[in-house]
């Protein structure tokens, strides 16, 4: 995967969670929200680690 297309992939993101006016009523869905974008980070990682893995073994 090209840096541009990790680039792209990660501002698209980013440009989605800016345009939802999340608003949380209390500490606890505040903490759920973080968790979730926490979890998705992480799926993110996994996904880049993983796409970069196929790039280097097909050049």
């Amino acid at each position: 995967m090209t840096i541009e297309a990790h680039r792209r992939v990660v501002v698209e993101y980013i440009r989605a969670i800016m345009l939802k006016r999340i608003s949380f009523k209390n500490a606890e869905e505040r903490k759920e929200g973080a968790e979730r974008m926490i979890k998705e980070a992480e799926q993110f990682r996994f996904l880049f680690k993983k796409l970069a893995a196929v790039s280097i073994c097909f050049g």
